[in-house]
């Protein structure tokens, strides 16, 4: 009877030389369920402030027989889909002090859960199948310590044969980005032939949420007499959250002053805490204080205030010094992604275009500055 196992895939001999990419070798897999792909940087000694984990790496891409990806996504996207498919959030590190380490773990699954019977891939299939994550800037703009910049990747596996008849596996493809500019419609076209289980709207923007900066979304088949889907992003935001009751935490440590700013990973702040891990200072009496003063979007504002006993009074200034904060930020809804969900279950049916004429998706531009990315997750055959 097989397991669930986890094997690590990483090479022992990577190193900073083998940037721009990290490629691992993913033959050999009869089942081979889901890669775990962590990413780890270490901050200079003067801290990276404004910078994490995510500025260093470009795209995760699993690639088969030099076609076109199976998966192509950067880490951030990836994190979004699969908090949407889980609601879990993976082991985030973000810490900008000084010779910290700053490391995320990127999922990416090939069946509806980890240890899908039906839906897998199985990588003896083909003459060659390789994971690569680029990394265009191991240094981060000169934040990291490129020469620790790394990878290392898990592959969940079948421990001996398999779960069951594999009946297909899911890959990930971007069909196009849009730069929103506040004024007219956008339009993004799908590739036909696939068949689309899901469709991600991914909304990028620090201070605004997707039904701010979208109106309606509408699904073309052909003409518009043969529209097929039309409802503003709120509406649909609203209908998946009463579905899916999203809730989770992001935490980090940034280096700011006075009146600094956090920018969380994504998803609009409910509720957030902030505290300063700056040493008191018995010496001279001095103690460090924080508070949050401002949320907009998935930004932060924070004051920072140096408290110190004259003898008769006690004083407080704002402090002009970047010293570390810690903040925790509470999120619930979608979290940036807009879901167009063609599946009936695990397993169930898909949207199948082959044969149709032209199709797209059209966005009602309401802000300038988003950048909003289309993913089709596409079921393929065995």
């Amino acid at each position: 009877m097989p397991f669930l196992k986890f094997q690590d895939l990483s090479v022992s001999s990577f190193t900073y030389e083998q940037i721009p990419a990290f490629v691992a070798n993913l033959k050999g897999f009869d089942a081979l369920h889901a890669l775990f792909v962590e990413l780890t940087v270490r901050n200079v000694a003067a801290g990276a402030p404004g910078k994490t984990v995510f500025n260093a790496f470009g795209q995760v891409v699993v690639r088969v027989d030099g076609g076109a990806p199976l998966v192509a996504l950067t880490p951030l996207q990836a994190l979004k889909i699969h908090l949407y498919r889980t609601g879990r959030l993976p082991p985030i590190l973000i810490d900008q002090r000084g010779n910290a380490y700053q490391r995320a773990v990127i999922p990416i699954f090939f069946g509806s859960t980890l240890a899908d019977s039906s839906f897998y891939l199985n990588t003896n299939r083909f003459n060659a199948a390789q994971l690569f994550v680029t990394v265009p800037d191991a240094s981060g703009g000169g934040s990291f310590d490129a020469t620790q910049t790394s990878v290392r990747v898990w592959a969940a596996v079948a421990s001996d044969g398999v779960f069951g008849p594999q009946a297909g596996y899911f890959r990930y493809t971007s069909l196009g980005t849009v730069q929103l500019t506040g004024t007219g419609t956008k339009e993004i076209l799908i590739t036909r032939g696939p068949r689309y289980s899901r469709l991600f709207l991914i909304y990028d923007h620090p201070t605004s949420n997707i039904s701010a900066g979208i109106g309606f979304v509408k699904l073309w088949i052909g003409t518009d007499s043969a529209k097929v889907s039309e409802a503003t992003a709120g509406e649909i935001t609203d209908a998946l959250g009463s579905t899916y009751p999203f809730e989770w935490n992001q935490t980090g440590v940034v280096l700011a002053a006075n009146n600094g700013t956090a920018d969380v990973l994504f998803g609009n702040i409910a509720h957030a805490v902030v505290n300063s891990l700056q040493p008191d200072d018995p010496g001279t009496s001095t103690i460090y204080l924080t508070k949050v003063t401002g949320i907009n979007g998935r930004t932060l504002t924070f004051g920072a205030w140096t408290g110190r006993w004259t003898g008769s009074a006690f004083a407080v200034a704002a402090d002009t010094t970047a010293r570390p904060i810690v903040y925790h930020t509470k999120h619930t809804g979608i979290p940036d992604v807009l879901v167009l969900d063609f599946l009936g279950g695990p397993g169930g049916d898909v949207w199948r275009t082959d044969g149709l004429p032209d199709l797209k998706v059209t966005l009602e531009d309401k802000l300038s500055g988003p950048v909003v990315t289309l993913i089709g997750e596409i079921l393929e055959a065995p």
